[in-house]
């Protein structure tokens, strides 16, 4: 028997030279049901399944990733960048600002009020907060890294890289957009209520998922550590903000 995807001949059920499973079905609906499972969502593997994995036993899953059992899991900056968009396009659906937004208007005003008498260093009428509000998920993709770097200098004594520190906080971030989405279904009529839910799961995921994945530490010793990453990624997430906003108050103003 030939390969139909590229000729070879094979005698198993896939082909070595591309992967080409040997019994190809005919296109009808079922198929069609099947690949949209399959690729999409991989119900027995992939998205739903890390997403249960992710729920049920965290620290241990993102930590058979990095250790290389990674074919039964969806990537994980994929992963971010599908439940992100899910949670926005949620939001958007039951017109409710995104905690992204949120986060950006209290921010905006906060600057302002800060210079008042400078009004060249004021948000107001500079695009970038109305840019980001618009292309959240970019926002998203900044705190990240940072998240990565803060995480990695708390944990400095663990054996595990700033890159392997980076996958952690992808899935970690992309869990809690999933949770984050549940709450906003639920919880969409009350905001304060919402606030609350999502800043109460984010927090005890966050130290459920780190006490899982570095074992052998107590859970007072991985609380002190969270709490030491929070401070850093403010304080980096500070600096950060404040050297770009500068240079785009100075190129809007040049414009």
């Amino acid at each position: 028997m030939n390969c139909k995807n590229c000729g070879h001949s094979i005698n198993q059920n896939f082909c070595s030279y591309c992967g080409q499973r040997t019994a190809v079905s005919s296109i009808n609906f079922r198929t069609l049901i099947n690949e949209f499972q399959n690729t999409i969502f991989q119900i027995n593997r992939g998205f739903l399944f890390t997403i249960k994995e992710l729920a049920v036993r965290p620290g241990h899953a993102i930590r058979d990733f990095i250790n290389g059992k990674r074919k039964p899991y969806y990537k994980p900056i994929s992963f971010l960048l599908v439940v992100t968009t899910i949670y926005i396009f949620v939001s958007y659906l039951l017109d409710v600002d995104s905690f992204l937004a949120n986060f950006l208007n209290n921010f905006k005003e906060g600057f302002d009020n800060a210079n008042q008498e400078n009004s060249k260093l004021k948000l107001s009428d500079n695009g970038i907060i109305d840019w980001l509000k618009t292309n959240q998920t970019y926002l998203v993709f900044v705190f990240v890294p940072i998240f990565s770097i803060a995480s990695f200098i708390a944990f400095f004594k663990a054996k595990y890289n700033f890159y392997e520190h980076l996958v952690l906080q992808l899935y970690v971030t992309g869990q809690q957009f999933v949770m984050i989405t549940v709450f906003t279904c639920i919880f969409f009529f009350n905001s304060e209520i919402l606030m609350l839910a999502t800043l109460a799961s984010s927090v005890l995921y966050s130290l459920f998922v780190y006490w899982q994945f570095f074992k052998g530490k107590s859970f007072i010793n991985i609380f002190f550590r969270y709490i030491l990453i929070q401070v850093l990624f403010f304080l980096f997430y500070f600096v950060i903000s404040l050297i770009t906003i500068f240079i785009g108050v100075i190129i809007s103003k040049l414009l």
